[in-house]
């Protein structure tokens, strides 16, 4: 496999952000923003399809949208990764990371901690409640099996004995 080697093509400017533009043996052009590096994929590049990707990665890395996931973990909308199409976040402990497009989340301002407790006991209960109905049906035979103890015979054999005669 050929190593693949980065050259600084050019120094641009998108909405007022710096970029330094690579291009590697292949023809790619690459950059990086935000301590993430965006490319134009894996065949030829194309400069003017990067230099729109980063216009829609700068606008949108402009934000700050607290939110809190579904689970309880808060942190900050900071952008939009266009390659990945995933929602750049700060966790409330500092880490970055990512969450999908989709995730279920609440606008900080609409949930309490008290709401989020709330509903992680629930969740525990649920699951301590699926746990335990799991373990009461574990033990179910099905009904013929119960008729068939009962009754001394075989209702499949007597069946097989029925429609071969």
């Amino acid at each position: 496999m050929e190593e693949s080697f980065k050259t600084k093509l050019v120094d641009i400017e998108i909405n007022g952000v710096p970029l330094v533009v690579y291009v590697d043996n292949d023809g790619v052009f690459s950059t990086e923003f935000k301590d993430e590096e965006y490319t134009t994929g894996g065949q030829y590049g194309d400069l003017y399809r990067l230099k729109a990707l980063m216009a829609d990665t700068v606008k949108s890395s402009r934000l700050e949208v607290p939110f809190v996931l579904y689970d309880g973990r808060r942190g900050i909308m900071r952008g939009w990764h266009a390659t990945q199409r995933k929602i750049l976040v700060t966790w409330r402990d500092g880490t970055k990371g990512s969450i999908d497009t989709y995730a279920n989340v609440w606008k900080a301002e609409d949930v309490s901690d008290e709401t989020i407790a709330e509903i992680q006991r629930l969740e525990g209960e649920i699951h301590a409640a699926s746990k335990r109905l799991r373990e009461l049906r574990e033990n179910t035979q099905h009904a013929n099996e119960v008729f068939n103890e009962a009754y001394g015979e075989d209702l499949d054999d007597w069946r097989r004995h029925q429609q071969g005669q």
